[in-house]
């Protein structure tokens, strides 16, 4: 065990509570046909849970998408 892994359970609290800040920005921010944001979305640390390509695809070419259109 490590010197860092002392500090897992402070890290994982201010990853936390900095990811929620961030969605709740972001949410706040993204326009009525966005998907909301999740804490994992912005989580430095935390494991995150497995996604389906095709989802990932489909985000990306919107946001591609509204970039250009908006952009």
């Amino acid at each position: 065990m490590g010197l860092l892994d002392d500090w897992k359970p402070v890290r994982d609290v201010i990853d936390y509570a900095s990811a929620g800040i961030c969605a709740t920005i972001a949410n706040v921010n993204r326009s009525s046909d966005t998907r909301a944001y999740s804490l994992f979305d912005f989580t430095l640390f935390a494991e995150k849970p497995d996604r389906d390509p095709a989802d990932l695809d489909a985000e990306l070419e919107a946001a591609f998408t509204e970039r250009a259109i908006n952009g």
